[in-house]
């Protein structure tokens, strides 16, 4: 196990910055129907999880930064989606700014800046009226939320990866609604 997380420390770049301890080389999950955070340690293959509370709606996105924060955004129903925005951090839900758009079952993709500072992208949604063609970053370090020029098509139930930490990709889905 040590041989792999060596090749593993070597091959990222990015310093290893953590916002608390214990979450170091976790995945974060979420179980159906239930306000629990989940987070797995890759290398002991251990679990833990949280109570997180019923501030969470249904359709929520989340995404863990290459710093191990957990940021948590939208989520409801249509005609009752949320722009709402937390951070989740030693155990507590923290209320950030509040998104520029309605978000429900979007996606999220991170891009570093060369000073290692995170940007969160949101793009498409299942909201054709509100954002299904939108996009906006989260500048993390300032709490900000910057709106981005429209998407060229509308987007929902797609993903979108980051590539080269440069480039951000948006497959499959749907297109239009």
């Amino acid at each position: 196990m040590k041989a792999l997380e060596q090749t593993v420390n070597e091959a990222i770049k990015i310093p290893s910055i953590q916002t608390s301890k214990d979450w170091k080389d976790t995945l974060h999950f979420f179980v159906y129907n239930t306000h629990n955070l989940y987070m797995y340690n890759i290398w002991d293959w251990t679990f833990k999880s949280a109570a997180i509370g019923d501030k969470i709606p249904a359709n929520f996105m989340s995404i863990e930064t290459h710093e191990g924060r957990i940021i948590i955004t939208g989520g409801g129903e249509p005609g009752r989606a949320k722009k709402t925005c937390y951070e989740f951090l030693d155990g507590v839900l923290i209320q950030k700014r509040n998104m520029l758009y309605e978000w429900w079952a979007h996606t999220l993709t991170e891009l570093i800046d060369e000073n290692y500072n995170s940007y969160i992208y949101a793009i498409g949604s299942s909201l054709p009226t509100e954002s299904m063609d939108k996009c906006e970053k989260y500048d993390v370090l300032n709490n900000k939320w910057i709106k981005l020029p429209d998407l060229n098509t509308k987007w929902n139930f797609h993903s979108s990866i980051a590539f080269k930490n440069r480039y951000i990709y948006v497959v499959a889905g749907f297109n239009g609604g």
